[in-house]
């Protein structure tokens, strides 16, 4: 078989490219960290790493869901803890307010402090988050939902609870309607927090401690209170589990996302003592091919005959 010197020359210039080829590549590697540093690298796994990516961003927004779900669920609760505690204040200063010793004046003192616990109390239920929104209104966020009308506070939110993804197959409540939490207690349906408070408020001011017995109430001042209280514990108790499961949750989704950075890491980062010996190997090939093709240059009829 007969090989012309275009062809040896040729069969040299691709080896020295190919060399080239092969270095730049390993150079670029070096340069970026990755192994593979475009799909044609290794289709396989770059379809894979694709996959992986859009798995991890979906996981990555639901840990930012459950870091707004944490923030609304942390809020709610602190409120509802002090609106318990405002409760028990409250029942302190009924049970001293119907003791027989009271004077008309002590009554009054009693029922100016329970007056600034409703104020307070109302001030509870209007809360709102950071972003503006009052937290008990239901789907109705951008309006206050709880309004007081010549003495008689009324709602004017929904029944709406707002749910957020944390999980492909989880969604947890980060809202609770202002109407179960504050207008409805289960001693007496007709009763709520703010009419309990207003009761002891208008009794005390009128020095009449008999209007808060039963009868003339359904139930006793002190069994009303204690009604709203346990309402208002069992939201927070409730908002306490959603909170526990929210860290599971978390915790589930942070397991997840490092395995899933594991394996994309496997798949694309470079292995840095390989990479290195691959570029001494093409780095000594590359100047082989060269130092064969300046040889086959000289390779000439005329270098013999002269």
């Amino acid at each position: 078989m007969r090989i012309s010197t275009s062809q040896l020359y040729q069969q040299g210039l691709n080896a020295i490219q190919d060399q080239q080829t092969q270095l730049a590549r390993v150079s670029n590697q070096l340069g970026t960290g990755r192994r593979i540093v475009s799909p044609a690298d290794d289709p396989a796994a770059s379809a894979a790493i694709v996959g992986l990516n859009e798995d991890l961003q979906r996981l990555e927004r639901f840990q930012t869901n459950a870091d707004r779900a944490e923030s609304r669920l942390g809020l709610t609760e602190t409120t509802l803890d002090s609106g318990i505690s405002a409760l028990q204040r409250l029942r302190e200063l009924t049970i001293t307010g119907l003791n027989g010793s009271q004077s008309a004046q002590s009554r009054a003192d009693i029922a100016a402090e329970g007056r600034q616990l409703l104020d307070q109390m109302l001030a509870l239920a209007n809360t709102r988050d950071a972003n503006g929104e009052y937290i008990f209104g239901g789907f109705q966020s951008q309006s206050e939902p709880f309004s007081q009308t010549a003495g008689v506070v009324s709602y004017s939110g929904d029944q709406g609870q707002r749910f957020i993804a944390v999980s492909e197959n989880r969604q947890i409540a980060v809202t609770d309607s202002g109407s179960d939490i504050f207008m409805a207690a289960p001693a007496d349906s007709n009763e709520s927090v703010f009419t309990v408070m207003s009761d002891f408020i208008t009794a005390m001011e009128n020095n009449q401690p008999q209007d808060l017995d039963s009868p003339p109430r359904t139930a006793h001042i002190l069994d009303d209170i204690d009604a709203v209280i346990d309402n208002m514990s069992a939201a927070r108790s409730s908002i306490g589990a959603r909170q526990r499961a929210l860290d599971l949750q978390r915790n589930q989704n942070a397991d997840a996302i490092l395995r899933m950075e594991q394996t994309r890491s496997g798949l694309q980062d470079l292995d840095y003592a390989e990479a290195a010996t691959n570029l001494n190997r093409h780095t000594a090939a590359l100047e082989a091919a060269q130092l064969s093709f300046s040889r086959i240059q000289n390779l000439s009829l005329f270098n013999f005959l002269r």
